[in-house]
């Protein structure tokens, strides 16, 4: 079973009941071989996981599961301030059991027993989820701009 340290940052545009929010989150996940199945767990946020046939596959489906949360909570959520309750609630959520695993692959990223051709950041970079709510004057054309979509190696 081989494991790999990743950080993701992704914004999303979440329409609610009345509100419009955007959603930029900066967390961990562990991209892991198991039984010739690709799997990505959460770490922070840690409630989900995703699966695929490749890891391309696998972080794809991470991902659509995580904006999937995000408007489910919209969906339950009567105001912003109450959506951005739940949704600081969700990424404050740490899986402590893939945590360590995480740990242990950072080391191996350290003692370059993991070497991945990718994008690398400090693995004591902070994690955060910032919620903002738009207004409607404040919409642009930059505002379509995504969020990266390659994940970086932890080291």
């Amino acid at each position: 079973m081989s494991h790999y340290p990743l950080f993701f940052t992704y914004r999303d545009r979440i329409f609610g009941n009345g509100f419009l929010a955007e959603v930029t989150s900066h967390g961990r996940i562990l991209c892991a071989t198991e039984d010739d199945e690709r799997w990505v767990y959460g770490v922070e946020p840690g409630g989900i996981a995703a699966t695929g046939d490749n890891e391309q596959a696998a972080l794809e489906a991470y991902r659509q599961s995580f904006t999937n949360v995000l408007l489910d909570l919209a969906t339950e959520a009567e105001s912003f301030d109450a959506f951005r309750t739940a949704a600081l609630k969700f990424f404050a959520d740490i899986n402590r059991i893939t945590e360590d695993d995480w740990k242990k692959a950072v080391e191996q990223v350290r003692e370059r027993a993991i070497d991945l051709p990718m994008k690398r950041e400090s693995a004591d970079a902070e994690c955060y989820v910032l919620v903002e709510q738009k207004e409607q004057p404040s919409f642009s054309p930059k505002d379509n701009e995504p969020a990266s979509l390659e994940p970086a190696l932890a080291a």
